[in-house]
């Protein structure tokens, strides 16, 4: 088949366990094609490839290993973001809801990854909600000539030079930051002070420079890249499925109750998100972010073991449909919230129920070593994000405006301009009384 990024050979999801760890097959390269990395302005599109080995260092360390600690934060930025940006009316109002949580999304991210400071900057947050847009509008773009005049026909090209401006912006927000808080730092050490401690991105990656070389900025836009869009995209498709099956909310808002309520907010208590765990994975399960996974380029010829012969440069992918497979989930058409929930309490299926497992039968995340390394700090920040919304808003679909699902190629995005309606209710539980527990 003819894909974005040229011929895909696609395979069906039995070969998802066989391929998931093979030396042979790269998945930057893949990427590489995609987004023209070597022109000035895709820098963030570029740290993704150059820079895995700390990224996956970040992921591993503060994103999995040290999620407690890189979730601190969340809840009490969840609560200030929802304030600002949500709008409280108590009446139904209808609203593009993904543009709200577009911004949502990008703030909570960069609480995480560049600190208080810069996840409440204007200009940092429409570059972070703008920037993968326009890099793939510029990619597209220059795909339209061929490569030998790409390097001179992105001067020219509108999306290229605003993507060149959003790299400059950010390079300098994101520098002062780093010299306040050097300034900070020697100014305490000189009064014989403890130096203020940071928990976030910056300083990762100021420990990680010690082992790589990469820049700070490119690193930031990269994960920013990674961590911004789908998230979007998921809770957005979340909240369109709700809407549409309004039972479904008053369970979600008892397990808060009993859960967050109870518990408050930590890691265990996230974990016991059972029901709304089920949920995200059915949304995701019915729109995943694309129905071609695991896509990777040969780098030496490659022979399945039904004898295919998958020759160096070959672009290959693995199909998800199994996870429309009536013969895996009965009736796979419907949402049905709470499938997974009922799996996981099946003897031996606890765990690969979640939604953080991947699986041939799920490949939402991916599957193998390219698997989406930051998935477990995504879904944490998912069930925050939903928590706050649900107890605080009603949705319900608006008539003739339901939402649609949209293609692209192999690429399945929730509405982008679809409005549903909401109203600000009294929350049963009182989520700013709440702090994080570590």
């Amino acid at each position: 088949m003819i894909g974005d990024t040229g011929r895909v050979i696609i395979l069906p999801p039995e070969f998802a366990n066989e391929i998931r760890n093979s030396p042979h097959l790269d998945f930057s390269k893949v990427v590489a094609r995609f987004v023209t990395a070597d022109i000035p302005g895709f820098e963030g599109f570029r740290s993704g490839l150059n820079d895995i080995p700390a990224v996956l260092d970040l992921c591993k360390i503060n994103l999995t290993r040290e999620l407690n600690r890189a979730l601190e934060p969340l809840p009490y930025e969840s609560r200030l973001a929802v304030e600002e940006i949500i709008p409280a009316d108590k009446d139904w109002k209808g609203l593009v809801i993904k543009e709200k949580i577009n911004v949502l999304v990008a703030r909570l991210s960069a609480r995480v990854f560049l600190g208080e400071e810069l996840c409440r900057n204007p200009a940092w947050l429409k570059i972070a909600v703008s920037h993968i847009f326009t890099g793939f509008i510029a990619a597209f773009c220059l795909r339209l000539f061929p490569p030998f005049l790409r390097p001179l026909a992105h001067w020219f090209i509108p999306h290229c030079r605003r993507l060149r401006a959003q790299v400059r912006e950010a390079r300098e927000l994101v520098r002062k930051t780093i010299e306040k808080r050097q300034i900070e730092r020697d100014e305490a050490i000189s009064q014989g002070r403890q130096p203020k401690e940071y928990h976030d991105g910056i300083e990762w990656c100021q420990t990680l420079a010690n082992k790589y070389d990469f820049d700070v900025v490119d690193m930031q836009l990269g994960l920013s890249i990674a961590s911004v869009h789908n998230t979007t995209d998921l809770i957005t498709q979340v909240l369109y499925d709700l809407a549409a099956h309004p039972e479904m909310v008053g369970r979600l808002r008892q397990e808060f109750i009993e859960v967050i309520g109870k518990e408050g907010w930590n890691k265990a208590a996230l974990y016991n998100l059972k029901l709304l765990d089920s949920v995200i994975k059915e949304s995701q399960r019915l729109k995943p972010i694309s129905v071609l996974a695991m896509r990777r380029e040969a780098t030496s010829t490659v022979v399945l073991s039904d004898g295919t012969i998958l020759p160096k440069g070959t672009i290959i992918g693995v199909s998800a449909h199994k996870m429309w497979d009536s013969n895996v989930y009965p009736e796979p058409e419907k949402f049905i919230g709470d499938r997974f929930l009922i799996l996981r309490q099946q003897p031996g299926r606890e765990n690969i129920a979640q939604l953080v497992t991947t699986g041939q039968d799920h490949l939402a995340w991916g599957h193998g070593n390219h698997a989406c390394p930051g998935r477990f700090f995504a879904a944490a920040e998912i069930k925050i994000v939903l928590v706050h919304l649900l107890l605080k808003y009603d949705f319900r679909v608006m008539k003739g405006q339901e939402p649609k699902v949209k293609e692209f190629g192999f690429a399945l995005e929730s509405d982008l301009s679809a409005k549903i309606e909401i109203r600000r209710r009294k929350e049963e539980i009182d989520l700013s009384s709440l702090c994080w527990k570590l």
